[in-house]
Formats: structure tokens, sequence, C-alpha cells
């Protein structure tokens, strides 16, 4: 294994260990995927539900576009490896 795909599973395994902690607090995780406009991101809440989001750099405002159905939330899951939080 190469120096870089080290350090890459040590990235992952500590982004994974930060958003099951925010979790466990009640608190949203942000989702960044590369399909997304530059300025939105996915959250997910620890009751399982993932929204979508945008931010507005000018006013650091969070608006909320719009809830993923159940199907797309899976699909997002199962995409980035993502158990449902307990």
């Amino acid at each position: 294994m190469s120096i870089v795909e080290a350090t890459s599973k040590q990235g992952t395994a500590g982004v994974r260990k930060l958003r099951e902690q925010k979790l466990a607090n009640g608190l949203p995780f942000m989702i960044s995927a590369k399909e997304l406009d530059d300025n939105q991101f996915y959250l997910e809440y620890p009751d399982g539900v993932i929204k979508l989001a945008s931010v507005t750099h000018m006013h650091r405002d969070i608006n909320i576009i719009r809830e993923l159905s159940e199907a797309e939330t899976e699909l997002l899951r199962n995409r980035f490896q993502l158990t449902k939080a307990q």
C-alpha cells in the first residue's frame, strides 16, 4: 500500500468517526458530492433525513433546497457506504 493510499484510508476513517460523533450528539453532518454545484451539499440529520442545501457565502446563510426521497437517500447511503445513524 502506498503512502497516498494509507493517508486516504486514515482520512476516510477520520471523517466517518466525525460523522458518527456529530450525529450521536444530535447535530447534522455535511456531505459533499462532486456532482453538486460548488455552493451545494447534503445535510444528514440524526433521524436519518438527508436534505439538499446550499450556502450563500456573502451572508453565510444555509438554505434548504429540498428533502431527499427515501429512494434518493438510500442511493446516497449506498454510494458513500454510509450506515443509517442509530
